[in-house]
Formats: structure tokens, sequence, C-alpha cells
């Protein structure tokens, strides 16, 4: 279970490789994002777990994955995903103003070579 930018690490600890250059094109193009807004993406990159990806190692006993408000997942395309062959349920607010899923949620779900479950909550 991961949320908001532990998503990434959870979907790292299945085998994904995000590709933390993509996190720094997507807040270029999405500078308004509030994780692009606070700093977060430089802080993740310079100093945060997704820093030194080397060290993850894929945990073999993962049967599948829950990702709530999923953040960060502009690090997450197809090559990043594609060894994630275990069910992924998201959960995505449609009127979350600060992981919008259309930029978030619904990249992962479309990257996933995989079943994923999405779930978008809050409708109006």
């Amino acid at each position: 279970m991961g949320s908001h930018a532990d998503t990434a690490l959870a979907l790292a600890a299945a085998g994904a490789i995000p590709d933390l250059d993509l996190a720094v094109q997507h807040c270029k193009s999405h500078p308004a994002e509030f994780l692009c807004v606070i700093g977060l993406v430089e802080e993740i990159i310079s100093n945060g777990p997704l820093a030194n990806l080397s060290r993850f190692n894929r945990e073999k006993k993962i049967n599948a994955i829950s990702i709530a408000a999923p953040a960060f997942e502009s690090a997450c395309d197809n090559e990043a995903l594609a060894v994630v062959d275990e069910p992924v349920q998201i959960w995505s607010g449609s009127m979350d103003e600060r992981v919008p899923h259309a930029t978030n949620g619904a990249l992962v779900a479309s990257a996933l070579p995989g079943k994923s479950d999405v779930n978008q909550s809050w409708k109006p």
C-alpha cells in the first residue's frame, strides 16, 4: 500500500524503475501541480529513497498493490512499469486538486501492463 509520493516507492518494490527525468519534465509541463510547487520532485531526486534506484530489489512476496492518491506517477511510464505484473488497485480522487487523476492515477493505470482496478472517488 502506498499513498501520495510513496506510490512510486510501492511500485518500485514490485519491480518498477521510475524515470526521475520524466518527473522533472512533468513539472516543467505542469508547474502548478502541488508536488512541483512545493519542490518535492527535486527533494525526492536529491534525498529521497528513489534517488538510489539501484538498491531496490523486486519483492517477490508482493501479490497485489493498492495505491491511494497516486502522486509522482509521472516518473512511471510503460517502460518503468513493464515488469509489474501484479494486480494494481488505484484510488484516485476525480476532484483532487493536489494530485489530479488525469496527470497521476490515469497515467499509471494506462502504463501498467497488467490488470488495474481504478476507483475514482469523490465524484461530484
